[in-house]
């Protein structure tokens, strides 16, 4: 197993595909492999390279993800709050975490909202002391709606949010990578052994995607 390399590029032969790497350390190695699966995200290098389009939609808005430790709360709930001024959500998560996730309103950035006052400004409505709680993480992110228009480019295959991203909402983005590599693990071992010609990985994309 190869571990902390980045791609840099790769090319697909008849029988193989050559990958170019880099390490850690900034050293170049060459890879060559029979196969390639590509599960590297939602802005999946793979997938642009081979200028597969990815069709959806973006939404307008976006939400910024707040994460407090020792839940200030202490309930079990999930909650959305259709407020005018600011729509939020709050939800209990494992390990006795706090999520709110707050609507960016139009003319706000990241960098603003992180501020330590601002932060209060957006905390001070949900919680009764803003100030004496651990924050854990702040993040802006925005719903997608997408799917790659094909799933198996020759000797390359994409998977997970490489090859589909869907709004947190929906509750299924993990779930969908599962599935994923569930369904095409087996029938790329086969391949491999021998034991089935490559056209069994067309099903991948027919079952999953199609």
């Amino acid at each position: 197993c190869l571990f902390a390399r980045e791609l840099e590029a790769f090319s697909q032969q008849n029988d193989e595909v050559t990958l170019h790497l880099k390490t850690a350390e900034g050293q170049r190695e060459i890879v060559k492999a029979q196969w390639l699966v590509a599960c590297d995200g939602g802005g999946s290098f793979v997938r642009r390279t081979l200028n597969v389009p990815f069709e959806g939609k973006t939404a307008p808005n976006q939400w910024i993800v707040v994460d407090i430790a020792n839940d200030p709360l202490s309930t079990p709930h999930i909650y959305l709050c259709c407020d005018p001024v600011r729509p939020y959500v709050s939800a209990a998560l494992p390990h006795a975490v706090r999520r709110f996730e707050f609507m960016v309103m139009p003319g706000e950035t990241e960098e603003q909202l992180r501020e330590p006052q601002n932060m209060r400004k957006l905390l001070s409505k949900v919680l009764p002391n803003p100030d004496n709680v651990e924050l854990i993480r702040q993040r802006v992110y925005t719903h997608n709606a997408r799917l790659a228009q094909r799933f198996r480019i020759d000797r390359v295959l994409l998977a997970g949010d490489a090859a589909h991203i869907m709004p947190v909402w929906q509750g299924q983005g993990y779930n969908s990578g599962m599935r994923d590599a569930f369904n095409l693990a087996w029938k790329l071992a086969l391949v491999i052994q021998g034991k089935a010609r490559d056209a069994l990985l067309d099903t991948y994309q027919q079952e999953r995607r199609d």
